[in-house]
């Protein structure tokens, strides 16, 4: 499975061809959070996300399934950490 890097400072889009079934996976100790609005996720201070920022994909073993994926979506954690996207 492809992982993607998510970042403290800044939102980092996720791209994949929209209307895909895509699903993420959140194997790491830090929860991430996800929007498609990066301005939403960009608003907190590195390190304060809250479910107010974003949805929440918890983590050790969090996921999240788009049946039909938007093409983008931002994600932002309060330290640095990997997200499996598959496919």
């Amino acid at each position: 499975m492809p992982a993607e890097i998510v970042s403290v400072d800044r939102a980092r889009a996720i791209r994949r061809k929209p209307g895909t079934n895509i699903t993420f996976v959140n194997q790491g100790a830090t929860d991430v959070y996800f929007d498609n609005d990066p301005g939403r996720i960009n608003a907190a201070l590195p390190g304060a996300l809250t479910i107010a920022n974003g949805t929440k994909i918890a983590n050790s073993g969090g996921q999240v399934q788009f049946s039909a994926f938007p093409g983008v979506v931002w994600v932002r954690a309060n330290a640095a950490t990997t997200i499996e996207v598959q496919p």
